[in-house]
């Protein structure tokens, strides 16, 4: 009978062995640094992990940008709500690092650090026992983790702290400027000079902080109204004063910026912006998403991403079955003891002694942390008020009640000062957090998960954009803010952006009249995205462009198709011209039959029928170039895209090579092609280049994919080759945008139909086979020869045309032939268009390494 109570002495001896364990000094000690450690390692991890989400948002790039030179910073335009005058040293910074994604990534991480750091070295201050403090960075840390780092995958605006342009360590800073208003003996005294200079620059930075502070201020004004409290009275003549000196100097400050022409700022768009609605239905919703808004600022509401109140039952229902609710149940709890410690806060600083006749004498600072607490709850209840007076939208405004998060932890550890918390409940309730801090930390990973696959598709298209870019040089980028900003990133390029608020209008804010003054007199590319997106950007045709800039030079689609375009990138590479009847008002295909300029003045019309962009400035030199200066009309047909299996756009450097190859050929200072999409058939479409008021030279890209050296493709196209379309390996081949579709006879007849409407004196192709065992020449120009020799057997069956077959990687058999002027000529051409092909050579010394310099010193036909 003796058993079970020896049983339960013997259980009890154990906890109090370890709770003498818990209550030692150093056991304390070592729970306090493994908190610290925690918390930091918990914020690099969200902070790393929210900065990789944000890398390609338009508010976290923008800023740097506007450092990028002196003359641009000087035409910029901040906006005078939000400038970020605090974070200007940096903005710099990432510009000094040539605004890489590391710098970035650094940076964001960096004012994370420090805005955690000094909120918790505050605790610490306010509480040195590792017991409580240890705790309280835990339960910080188990709280940050689940702050989403944007409302819902793909919204863009964050919520969270890690985000170079949104407020972190700004509430360090009213912070600071708090507690030297609150330690200042009297008005005139170099803390409130303190007070009053960092409130003044957070203002000019965040006119936000004038209104929170200002609210603060009068709450605690009829605090001390309604209780007759000394301090309070005080406090409130301090606060007020010191908002008001402060309001002026940031005003004056950002005045006396404009006025010296150091910069400039937007004033055009009010004190807010969002609109005042009182309305009682906003009312009681912007109450309820103010508090949703508050759980989401403490990684305590699993329904964040809700924005309609209705949903949120079925959300929250969803996350039950979740092992993740534990993590959010954890961080609502520590939001319950939060509340109840604010409300010890209020109702300290309200029982403190009256106001009497008799005036005892009062420290000033004397209970620092309870007057930072108070104040910054007063704080707080501004914001929530601003929050619902201001009519914002929950989903991706939670961000504007971060300070509630500051106020909660303050008044949290200024609580716990006055009491003596039990070393193992305190120890135990550490544990709890940490369980959820494990759960909250693969949520965290999930969500950036799902939010990078929400971006993806815009990433890709802006990368899209970004390569087409790099092949096709200009000047300025030009279109939706959210778009041209990133790419601009991805070039990582000193790529001007006209970042636009609509389709033709620039934004009034958060750009420099810099890119605007030469953003049309110089080469330009305009995106144009015909639908609207979720950021507010209006849908665009190609008729508005044009309408306003003139007609492209050249055109790119970037997604859906050449007759119904999603987003088209359009090229004016001589800057923006004006529109005149006989240029059409649209960049969608037009029917070859429609095709101008095609008659040659020359005495011969000589067609090139090749597979790649430099076949023929290779193989058919100097016979070219001879060709060309006594004025005989070229019209060169490039049946692949001669992609060598690159992807995204590596082509359009080929197509640009070959332009500036013939310029050159040509001999003109000041060429202005024109690019324009053909259609065929009503499956098959080329791209035409053509010289203005000049019918000589016609350069017509098919784009079908390389088919590599051995005629099995590349994976990137899945290996489609002319090879095997031709040996009927393959039935059909698509072009390497997608745009077109060939059978190998419709292939044969496309050829036709361009004979028929260029209508040559003479064919020039490649080789019918291949020549020699030891160099073999490439499955391509082989298959190319042999389609461009079925279509002139279609397009002249008495063969009265002569055609005339360029022996192609073979010629290295052959001796030299190609010398002196001709020699130079043909290098000169080949060079100009290496600049655009970085797949080939640079120099003599790499040409002859790479074997092209056996191909610039010959040329020979075949002959059997």
């Amino acid at each position: 009978m003796t058993a079970p109570k020896t049983h339960h002495r013997t259980h009890r001896q154990k906890i109090t062995a370890i709770a003498a364990i818990v209550a030692r000094p150093t056991f304390l000690r070592l729970y306090g640094l493994v908190a610290g450690i925690t918390l930091l390692g918990t914020t690099l991890y969200w902070s790393v992990l929210a900065s990789i989400v944000q890398q390609f948002n338009a508010d976290q790039l923008i800023d740097p940008y506007l450092f990028e030179h002196g003359t641009t910073f000087e035409q910029a335009v901040f906006p005078g709500q939000h400038s970020f005058l605090l974070k200007w040293p940096i903005f710099l910074l990432v510009q000094l690092f040539h605004s890489t994604p590391l710098a970035y990534a650094v940076a964001t991480v960096g004012v994370s650090l420090l805005t955690v750091g000094a909120l918790a070295y505050m605790l610490y201050r306010i509480d040195r026992r590792p017991v409580v403090y240890g705790t309280l960075f835990l339960a910080l840390a188990a709280a940050l983790l689940l702050v989403p780092a944007e409302a819902y995958p793909g919204a863009l605006l964050p919520v969270n702290m890690a985000m170079l342009s949104t407020r972190n360590i700004e509430y360090i800073v009213y912070i600071v400027s708090l507690i030297f208003l609150i330690k200042t003996p009297r008005l005139l005294h170099w803390q409130t000079a303190v007070a009053v200079a960092t409130l003044a620059l957070l203002v000019a930075s965040d006119k936000l902080f004038l209104a929170l502070s200002l609210g603060g201020g009068l709450l605690c004004g009829l605090l001390a109204l309604i209780t007759k409290r000394r301090q309070l009275v005080q406090l409130t003549l301090r606060w007020l004063g010191v908002a008001g000196v402060a309001a002026g100097l940031a005003f004056g400050l950002l005045a006396l910026l404009g006025g010296l022409h150091v910069t400039g700022f937007d004033t055009s768009s009010g004190a807010s912006p969002y609109a005042i609605s009182l309305s009682l239905k906003n009312i009681i919703l912007g109450i309820c998403y103010s508090i949703l808004g508050i759980f989401t600022n403490f990684g305590a509401n699993p329904a964040a991403n809700i924005v309609v109140l209705k949903d949120i039952p079925s959300a929250l229902f969803r996350q039950v079955h979740s092992p993740t609710i534990i993590s959010y149940a954890i961080n609502t709890f520590i939001v319950g003891l939060g509340l109840v410690s604010c409300w010890r806060v209020v109702r300290r600083a309200v029982v403190s002694p009256p106001v009497t006749k008799k005036r005892p004498k009062v420290q000033q600072g004397s209970d620092t942390p309870q007057l930072l607490s108070l104040s910054l709850i007063l704080t707080t209840v501004a914001a929530i008020g601003v929050f619902i007076a201001s009519n914002h939208y929950y989903a991706v405004d939670a961000r504007y009640l971060s300070i509630a998060l500051f106020a909660v932890f303050t008044a949290g550890a200024s609580t716990l000062r006055r009491t003596k918390p039990m070393p193992e409940l305190m120890v135990g309730i550490g544990l709890i957090l940490t369980l959820g801090m494990c759960l909250g930390a693969v949520t965290t990973f999930r969500t950036t998960n799902q939010s990078l696959a929400a971006l993806s598709p815009i990433e890709a298209k802006n990368d899209l954009i970004a390569t087409a870019l790099t092949q096709h040089k200009v000047n300025t980028l030009i279109g939706d803010y959210w778009r041209v900003v990133p790419i601009k990133f991805e070039r990582s390029a000193p790529q001007t952006v006209l970042p636009l608020s609509s389709c033709l209008a620039p934004r009034p804010n958060l750009f420099s009249r810099a890119w605007q003054t030469t953003a049309t007199s110089h080469s330009f590319a305009y995106l144009v995205t015909q639908k609207a997106s979720s950021t507010g950007y209006p849908g665009c045709t190609t008729e508005q462009i044009i309408t306003a800039y003139g007609r492209p030079s050249a055109s790119q689609v970037i997604s859906g198709t050449v007759v119904q375009p999603e987003e088209v990138l359009l090229f004016y590479d001589h800057g923006a011209n004006r529109p005149n009847r006989h240029t059409p008002a649209t960049v969608l295909p037009q029917p070859i039959a429609k095709l101008r300029g095609i008659t040659c003045q020359g005495p011969t019309t000589i067609m090139n029928i090749v597979a790649h962009q430099d076949d023929d400035i290779l193989f058919m030199n100097p016979d070219l170039l001879h060709a060309i200066r006594q004025g005989d009309c070229v019209r060169s047909v490039y049946l692949t895209a001669g992609d060598a299996g690159n992807s995204k756009l590596y082509w359009l450097g080929r197509e640009e090579g070959s332009r500036a190859a013939y310029v050159s050929m040509l001999g003109i200072s000041q060429p202005k092609w024109v690019t324009q999409t053909v259609s065929l058939s009503s499956t098959s479409y080329v791209s035409i280049s053509k010289l203005q008021s000049n019918s000589q030279i016609f350069l017509i890209f098919l784009h079908l994919p390389d088919g590599n050296l051995d005629g099995s493709g590349f994976s990137d196209t899945k290996h489609q080759s002319l090879q095997k379309l031709i040996t009927g390996t393959i039935h059909q081949i698509s072009t390497v945008d997608n745009q077109s579709r060939y059978t190998s006879d419709e292939l044969t007849q496309a050829l036709v139909t361009l004979m028929r409407t260029f209508r040559p004196t003479e064919i020039h192709t490649q080789a019918l086979r291949s020549l020699s065992t030891m160099y073999p020449d490439h499955s391509d120009h082989i298959a190319a020869a042999n389609y461009a020799k079925s279509a002139y057997d279609g397009y002249d069956a008495n063969h009265t045309l002569p055609i005339a077959y360029y022996i192609g990687y073979p010629v290295r058999d052959k001796p030299q032939n190609v010398s002196g002027q001709d020699l130079r000529d043909k290098t000169d051409t080949f060079f100009t268009y290496a600049e655009h092909d970085n797949g080939t050579c640079e120099s003599v010394a790499s040409c002859n390494a790479m074997a092209y310099g056996h191909y610039l010193t010959r040329q020979y036909q075949m002959t059997n």
